[in-house]
């Protein structure tokens, strides 16, 4: 009897462990320098509540640890990570298992200009998209960013040191860095420079997403976050932290959509599996 009861206790324990370890969902949020990177560990952990009772509890844990976008790949491949969340493309696609349902509702590829404050005139002039091509744009090295300027026929230059770009900006080696809606505002606050400001004149427009992103073969962690996503979108969660959101708050306040010319490109990175007819999965601009 005792040997009976024995191993009762061991396959519950073993039950128990197995269930804690995929319930444990690791991620590694080391540099929030724009004061954006808990917004998805808020929506990661609102998401997995709202699962809770069909997948059970979780536990949310930080490794802290600096990591660039290809280690952070190859970390959730090898088990050493549950989780991360970047910009979408086709090769991204390839490498990690995305959940696509845009954590941003595509506010990534709504991009303002930061620009030289003598400039000013300059680009509120701007008639076209072609005039805009003329000049000199500015993207980190290895950014899809500025493949997809490039893609659109865009005159664009690239750095491979973030930290420089605002100052090389302001010496004028470059015309204009484009940068999204939802960072610009405290990059602005963080760079101090009195010779830069955000153009109000124009806004880049394409396409793009933000995705959580598993292992390859970490299809029951990838089910989750979906069935998690879905029901806080339903729940109306998802849309009420992504509204009320500082950072976002924020550009909604000031961003003046309606008194910006337009520029509408096209995303050639962008996977045929991006749910892009889903209306309710993005930002909508009103006309």
């Amino acid at each position: 009897m005792r040997t009976i009861s024995n191993i009762l206790i061991i396959c519950v324990l073993l039950f128990s462990e197995s269930i804690f370890a995929f319930n444990k969902v690791r991620y590694s949020n080391h540099n929030d320098a724009h004061n954006q990177q808990s917004y998805y560990v808020e929506l990661l952990h609102l998401s997995l509540e709202s699962s809770s009772e069909k997948y059970g509890p979780f536990i949310l844990e930080n490794l802290n640890i600096p990591m660039s976008e290809q280690r952070q790949i190859q970390s959730i491949n090898d088990g050493s990570l549950d989780i991360m969340w970047v910009m979408t493309s086709k090769q991204r696609e390839e490498s990690a298992l995305p959940i696509r349902i845009p954590l941003l509702k595509g506010l990534l590829g709504y991009r303002v200009l930061v620009i030289r404050e003598n400039q000013i005139n300059k680009f509120a002039e701007i008639k076209n998209t072609d005039s805009l091509k003329k000049l000199v744009a500015v993207q980190g090295f290895g950014w899809p960013d500025y493949e997809i300027l490039q893609a659109n026929g865009f005159n664009v230059a690239s750095s491979e040191w973030y930290s420089t770009i605002f100052k090389s900006l302001s010496k004028g080696f470059y015309d204009y860095f484009p940068r999204s809606v939802i960072e610009v505002w405290a990059e602005k606050e963080q760079i101090k420079s009195s010779k830069l400001v955000i153009d109000k004149k124009n806004l880049l427009v394409y396409p793009t997403a933000i995705y959580f992103f598993v292992g390859k073969n970490n299809t029951k962690l990838a089910e989750r976050i979906e069935y998690s996503l879905l029901q806080a979108i339903t729940q109306g969660s998802f849309e009420q932290l992504f509204t009320n959101y500082p950072t976002h708050q924020q550009t909604f306040n000031i961003i003046d959509w309606k008194n910006r010319k337009i520029h509408l490109l096209t995303n050639p990175l962008l996977p045929i599996e991006t749910p892009i007819n889903n209306k309710k999965l993005w930002f909508q601009l009103s006309p």
